[in-house]
């Protein structure tokens, strides 16, 4: 799955090993929207992967972690971009699930969702 800089997505899964959740500052939660920062090549070796095994990794503009101690450059910590599904991928029952249905239909289309006095 490859995203582009500045791109919406949602989180589709926020369950993390707990080594990932003692060494980030900051871990994506499952229904919020987020904007792609950077897609860079990562690895799955946190959670017990081969060093050697790739994976497409995010970073996303709400959220800053730390760098990662293992990269020789200081790259910040990224996410697996299998976590991500872009807001027009998302099934009607996520978007319900994630109370993005009418939120995730405006950003497709480049709109602003106003609401209604209902949603005060």
């Amino acid at each position: 799955m490859s995203f582009k800089p500045g791109e919406r997505v949602a989180c589709v899964n926020d369950c993390f090993d707990e080594v990932v959740e003692k060494i980030y500052a900051a871990l994506p939660k499952e229904g919020t929207v987020y904007t792609i920062r950077e897609v860079f090549p990562g690895r799955m070796e946190f959670v017990g992967g081969n060093p050697a095994d790739s994976v497409d990794a995010v970073l996303l503009r709400e959220l800053k972690n730390p760098k990662d101690p293992r990269h020789v450059y200081g790259r910040e910590l990224g996410f697996a971009a299998w976590r991500f599904r872009r807001l027009e991928e998302l099934t009607d029952v996520q978007k319900e699930r994630y109370g993005l249905g009418q939120e995730a239909e405006a950003e497709e289309t480049n709109t602003a969702y106003v609401g209604s006095y209902n949603d005060v």
